[in-house]
């Protein structure tokens, strides 16, 4: 698999800088993350951007930008010590943010997952995550969560309280998984994956209860990150295109917010 990829990558380099011309770009170089910009989350509702940062010894931890790129507020959620981690990020029905904290303690990690308001003043819920998941994506007609599980590339659909209803396997060999998102246009689940020579994203298709098939594979590395720590989808329909139902897929890493079509991006297979 990994042979057939390079060879893709080499025979599409010529398509590359077309590719960057369709994507859409937002600077967050200058903006101090207290250490590194993890989560990204767009609200479909009205295409705002939500990024956490470390926000170490004080900073903040919780950004919001207009689609322009435009800073609206940047915070600490309530409730957060100096060092706690806000690693991913997800939107909720009625626009609440799930958010995954991590806390140190001594030796080992406090995990959870929190629901809280866009402003981070409000906490409505919480729950343990299974294993050492994130969350990832939401489904907005189920009110399920998606999370995966770094280490293992695990990915648990539970419910809005944790309460794990399925789980599946999304191993790519040579790949490391960076992060997920879920479509609900599409009903469909897409993960990212680097590896030395390559940057894919990989889309997933429900078959049955619990049972997700490997769709599409598209190269990412024509979106000109180094690195992404992030991903998200706002599932919205292109306004030039009301039949294109894939949503704006969005891309962090710590200089850029990066959006495109899933159209704009080449297809591997």
């Amino acid at each position: 698999m990994e042979t057939e990829y390079k060879t893709f990558l080499s025979v599409v380099l010529c398509a590359v800088s077309a590719c960057l011309s369709q994507a859409q770009s937002i600077d967050i170089s200058h903006y101090d993350s207290g250490g590194n910009f993890l989560g990204l989350a767009v609200d479909p509702a009205d295409h705002h951007i939500f990024l956490t940062g470390l926000g170490y010894y004080g900073g903040p931890k919780l950004w919001e930008f207009a689609p322009d790129g435009t800073l609206i507020s940047s915070t600490i959620p309530i409730d957060l010590e100096p060092m706690d981690e806000i690693t991913h990020i997800v939107i909720g029905s009625n626009g609440h943010l799930f958010a995954s904290v991590n806390s140190p303690k001594k030796s080992k990690y406090d995990r959870k997952v929190v629901e809280m308001d866009r402003a981070g003043t409000t906490i409505y819920s919480w729950f343990t995550p299974p294993r050492m998941s994130t969350v990832g994506g939401y489904d907005p007609e189920s009110g399920h969560l998606f999370l995966y599980d770094f280490p293992t590339h695990t990915v648990f659909e539970t419910s809005a309280n944790g309460q794990v209803l399925y789980f599946f396997d999304v191993s790519l060999e040579g790949g490391t998984l960076y992060d997920i998102a879920y479509n609900p246009g599409t009903a469909t689940l897409f993960a990212a994956y680097m590896a030395p020579d390559w940057f894919i994203l990989v889309e997933y298709r429900h078959r049955k209860q619990g049972l997700w098939i490997e769709s599409h594979i598209y190269d990412l590395s024509s979106t000109g990150l180094f690195r992404t720590f992030s991903l998200d989808i706002d599932s919205s329909s292109d306004p030039s295109d009301p039949t294109d139902s894939s949503g704006r897929f969005y891309i962090q890493d710590m200089n850029a917010i990066v959006s495109f079509r899933l159209k704009d991006l080449p297809q591997i297979r």
